[in-house]
């Protein structure tokens, strides 16, 4: 049996159909996208049966209203956000505004070894990584829109991010992108910090973003993780295949070369390279007060 799946406009119809013989019978399969709804027919050579329906998309709102509907569970009280300092170990009440369910998440987005196999912190993950598996296998750039609402922290309305397929995020809620955000095929951010990104930034196939890391002791990495968050500026260009680890932060205009490690903060105008990244030029006679060593 096949099944072709067509997505398209709003205003446009794809049929598709295979057949061919099988004894005394035939396989076809059939199927029409209209405005998004799916409907299909498939004719077996054992019989028929056909079915009209948009279970596809039934799916994909399940999921989004799902995770708007724990929106409250994955978010911590705006003083206990990420950069807050509070001393949870000894006082209690910071564990009561906190709520013990987010106490993992609180120390997760604040840059404290956490527990990564945390209940709610997997049930986070689990949420995420469906929305991105959904994401991916679509071709409709307004159904895309939808999931992106749902699957990123924050970003323009006016000026919606262009993100094609594949992307992979861990958490997608601690992603925030400016206006004019374009990410090209196969991008990676690992926001278990915080990711934030100014406008008119462009990454270029399999950028990478880690805010994730762990200990260096052996037997400490075997239950413990810490995040770092990851900024970047605006007018950023990022080239194919760099990489971008936790804590860095990246200045305005500032062009890293394809193929870079970016290990340390880098200011704003220049141009890096290499493993690890260095500046190799300034861009404009801007002079730059701390360069990469």
């Amino acid at each position: 049996m096949y099944i072709y799946l067509h997505e398209m406009g709003d205003s446009k119809i794809q049929i598709s159909a295979t057949t061919f013989g099988v004894g005394l019978g035939f396989v076809a399969a059939i199927s029409i996208t209209l405005g998004g709804a799916v409907a299909y027919a498939v004719t077996h050579y054992t019989g028929t049966r056909t079915c009209a329906c948009d279970d596809y998309e039934s799916s994909v709102r399940a999921k989004l209203q799902k995770r708007k509907k724990n929106m409250s569970r994955y978010t911590l009280p705006a003083e206990y956000s990420s950069g807050s300092v509070h001393d949870y170990k000894t006082d209690c009440r910071h564990i009561e505004a906190i709520g013990k369910e987010k106490l993992e998440l609180y120390k997760m987005i604040n840059g404290k070894p956490y527990n990564a196999d945390d209940p709610l912190l997997q049930e986070m993950l689990t949420d995420a990584h469906e929305l991105c598996y959904e994401y991916n296998r679509l071709w409709n750039r307004n159904s895309r829109k939808v999931i992106l609402e749902g699957l990123l922290g924050k970003f323009s309305q006016s000026n919606p991010p262009y993100v094609e397929a594949p992307v992979y995020v861990d958490y997608g809620l601690n992603i925030e992108v400016g206006k004019n955000f374009y990410a090209n095929f196969g991008c990676v951010l690992l926001d278990c910090a915080k990711i934030h990104i100014g406008d008119n930034v462009m990454l270029a196939p399999n950028v990478q973003l880690y805010t994730a890391g762990h200990p260096t002791d052996y037997v400490e990495r075997r239950s413990v993780e810490f995040a770092q968050p990851i900024t970047i500026g605006n007018d950023v260009w990022i080239g194919g295949g760099s990489i971008v680890l936790p804590g860095v932060s990246i200045g305005d205009r500032t062009i890293v070369a394809a193929g870079s490690v970016v290990t340390k903060n880098i200011p704003s105008d220049v141009i890096i390279a290499g493993i690890p990244a260095k500046i190799v030029r300034f861009i404009g006679e801007r002079q730059i007060d701390n360069p990469v060593e």
